[in-house]
């Protein structure tokens, strides 16, 4: 079995694609996994493909995450007052409850 040599451009790749490229590949590769119609090489191939996109697809999430502001109130002139997202903070409801 011929192994794919990992290069630096296969990474460059891999950061480039946007969430919703690597979900929608991921999607197709769960597809052909479920078929059934991939010999075994094939299947190990997609399933590590899967789990690079898997992977990026987490990593674009997280990002998201931290730059995730939550609306904390409006200042005299109207302006909107932000806080950072706050990921370990339980649920909208218990931060509603405490501002309350």
């Amino acid at each position: 079995m011929a192994k794919k040599k990992k290069t630096n451009n296969d990474d460059q790749c891999e950061e480039s694609v946007s969430f919703e490229d690597a979900a929608e590949r991921l999607e197709q590769i769960v597809d052909r996994l479920e078929e059934g119609n991939l010999n075994l090489d094939e299947s190990l191939s997609s399933y590590a493909e899967g789990i690079k996109l898997l992977k990026r697809c987490h990593s674009i999430l997280q990002e998201a995450e931290k730059q995730v502001e939550l609306l904390t109130s409006v200042d005299e002139a109207g302006r909107t007052l932000t806080t950072p997202f706050d990921a370990s903070a339980s649920s909208m409801d218990d931060r509603s409850r405490t501002r309350s």
